[in-house]
């Protein structure tokens, strides 16, 4: 089988991107969603080089009442204490709770998308020439020649 650079490409772009939905897809199949309440915000000061910042604690319970509290990530969405917020846990690592919002669920682990792929790009890029073509031979069964025997 031949394969392109441009098919080359697509099909490991297909596969970086079919690798971050499934994990997604995982977790959120293994997971509980529910709500939580901004118990407090922690508020930095503004310094010379850093913007303030505003980390919220949520405090939610899990399926069996027990209740959990956990800091949201820095600026992830503008909240005020009383507000209540979806929270994503795993049923087995209720601790590990995060808000579920686009910018944490899915934005966050984003990176682990990107840099494979910009990774991906410049090995196929760099390395096939533009009308260069690589073969692929699949041999699962190979015929031995001294005898009938099949080997894999």
């Amino acid at each position: 089988m031949k394969l392109s650079r441009k098919q080359i490409f697509w099909v490991g772009t297909i596969a970086i991107v079919l690798f971050y939905f499934v994990n997604r897809g995982r977790i959120l199949y293994s997971s509980t969603i529910t709500t939580g309440t901004v118990a407090t915000v922690k508020l930095s000061k503004q310094t010379e080089n850093e913007a303030a910042t505003a980390n919220p604690a949520i405090l939610f319970s899990d399926k069996n009442n027990q209740r959990y509290l956990f800091w949201g990530y820095a600026n992830e969405i503008m909240l005020a204490i009383g507000d209540t917020v979806k929270v994503i846990y795993e049923d087995t690592q209720p601790s590990k709770a995060n808000i579920f919002s686009a910018s944490a669920f899915w934005f966050e682990t984003a990176i682990y998308f990107i840099v494979p792929f910009v990774v991906w790009a410049a090995f196929v890029l760099s390395f096939i020439e533009a009308n260069g073509k690589i073969t692929l031979r699949l041999k699962l069964f190979e015929k031995k020649k001294s005898d009938d025997l099949w080997i894999e």
